[in-house]
């Protein structure tokens, strides 16, 4: 009787099990990306909390946040999803204001808007695709539509979001982009290592972000040379 009962039983048992782990698998990421937000929400309130009390003039260079509306409009704008950790970079600040007293953020880069993120990503995007573009953009990896340059230098060059994980295979990571280089270099493994190193600068812990960055995570900076 027992044995009749267990084998009516198996293949329901089974098919939960399956259920079940299906559920989970799906789960999963976002139960992680939840985590990784909220420390992401709580490592801002710790460089907004640095930035105002150290460097009260960079501080004042800051724009207001953006709104989850806003987002949104500007992703129908430029017909693009903007991932979830800029999401919550841009509704701390939206970037800085850009005048003779405007200090870089990062290294000798400024922090750009939204928008002016999006319409230059959207530019160099179609330069990859142009019949009549510059020859360095055929060279693989030069640039990536895959990439979103968030801070620049003003001289063409950008600190992008990479949401495909070049040459590494980690998505969200930080990558140089040089306009006329051929190399490009990841230079932190993640848009929270890479805000704490800002944060370490800003305290004056380290000298700058690369001390940081090699501390606390093997092998970054990475340099990459391109393929000619």
């Amino acid at each position: 009787m027992k044995l009749l009962l267990i084998l009516f039983l198996l293949p329901l048992l089974t098919t939960a099990t399956v259920s079940m782990a299906r559920r989970n698998k799906e789960t999963l990421p976002l139960v992680m990306e939840h985590f990784v937000l909220a420390d992401l929400r709580a490592l801002l309130l710790r460089l907004d909390a640095s930035i105002r009390t150290n460097d009260p003039a960079l501080y004042a260079t800051l724009q207001a946040p953006l709104s989850e509306a806003e987002i949104q409009a500007l992703e129908k704008k430029y017909k693009t999803e903007v991932p979830a950790e800029l999401r919550e970079l841009y509704r701390w600040k939206n970037g800085q204001r850009f005048d003779d007293k405007t200090r870089s953020l990062f290294g000798n880069k400024t922090f750009m808007t939204l928008e002016e993120a999006l319409m230059n990503r959207d530019e160099l995007n179609d330069l990859t695709t142009s019949e009549q573009t510059e020859d360095q953009f055929k060279i693989r990896n030069w640039w990536r539509v895959s990439w979103i340059p968030v801070f620049e230098n003003g001289g063409g060059d950008y600190l992008c979001y990479d949401t495909e994980g070049t040459f590494t295979g980690k998505p969200g990571q930080i990558v140089d982009y040089y306009h006329s280089e051929t190399y490009r270099r990841v230079v932190s493994p993640g848009l929270s290592a890479f805000l704490e190193a800002i944060v370490n600068v800003v305290d004056k812990k380290v000298e700058d972000e690369d001390d940081y960055t090699r501390a606390h995570h093997a092998g970054y900076p990475r340099s990459f040379d391109l393929e000619q």
